[in-house]
């Protein structure tokens, strides 16, 4: 419900499911997006000279009841 978020969090483990799972909001800010992922355009641009788009949407990706599961299995694909 909104106004009585208990806990805020930007990585999503089995812990933090859990937790959307009993009405905790969890906000997964998609590491991959903030690091990886501009460490691989800079490198695109210096090797290649290509220019990245203007806008690339990386984030926050709200981890909510309808969504932890899709999510989490995912996320644990990757761990």
């Amino acid at each position: 419900m909104a106004g009585d978020i208990n806990f805020c969090t930007f990585d999503l483990i089995s812990e933090i499911a859990a937790g959307v799972n009993e009405d905790i909001t969890s906000i997964d800010q998609q590491p991959f997006f903030q690091g990886y992922q501009a460490t691989t355009l800079l490198t695109t641009y210096n090797l290649y000279g290509l220019l990245v788009p203007d806008y690339i949407n990386s984030g926050p990706g709200f981890v909510t009841k309808d969504t932890v599961d899709a999510v989490a299995e995912m996320v644990s694909k990757y761990r």
